[in-house]
């Protein structure tokens, strides 16, 4: 049974070198070139959610994350969210913004992302969640890709 962990703040240290290499190699950050050290800076400096799928080992293998900002002024931002190639469709992704969004509504009225414009399968994702498209930044990130910024009231 699939398990998503609030991780501590010392082990999220820890575990964010290792996440950021398979991160690295998946869109949207191998099409933006950013690469396993940038991305473990900012998965380590961040409250992170695992989730996690039995192995028989006791710990289970790490299937998806969330990394995020809680206390935002503007509210939740969710700053890296991905599901590992090999647990896609199994509806991780649906379980790590359900426990997050669970947690940030107790506090805050709105919950923001960005989703990369090439990205069509998360920005979709996101609008069947209720995300709605609340500016563009073009060229954020990458010339000739916009960042797409989506915003989630509170229920």
């Amino acid at each position: 049974m699939l398990r998503i962990d609030a991780v501590p703040t010392d082990l999220t240290r820890a575990l964010a070198p290792e996440l950021a290499l398979w991160l690295a190699t998946i869109d949207p950050w191998r099409r933006l070139g950013i690469g396993p050290e940038p991305l473990a800076n900012a998965i380590g400096a961040r409250p992170l959610r695992l989730a996690r799928e039995p192995d028989g080992s006791g710990e289970g293998t790490v299937a998806g994350l969330i990394s995020w900002v809680p206390d935002a002024p503007m509210g939740a931002y969710l700053s890296v969210v991905a599901t590992h190639p090999d647990h896609r469709g199994r509806g991780i992704g649906t379980a790590l913004m359900d426990a997050v969004e669970a947690e940030a509504f107790v506090h805050r009225r709105f919950v923001l992302l960005s989703v990369s414009s090439f990205n069509t399968h998360a920005h979709a994702f996101y609008l069947r969640r209720g995300f709605v498209e609340i500016g563009h930044l073009p060229d954020q990130i990458q010339d000739g890709s916009d960042e797409i910024l989506l915003r989630k009231r509170r229920p």
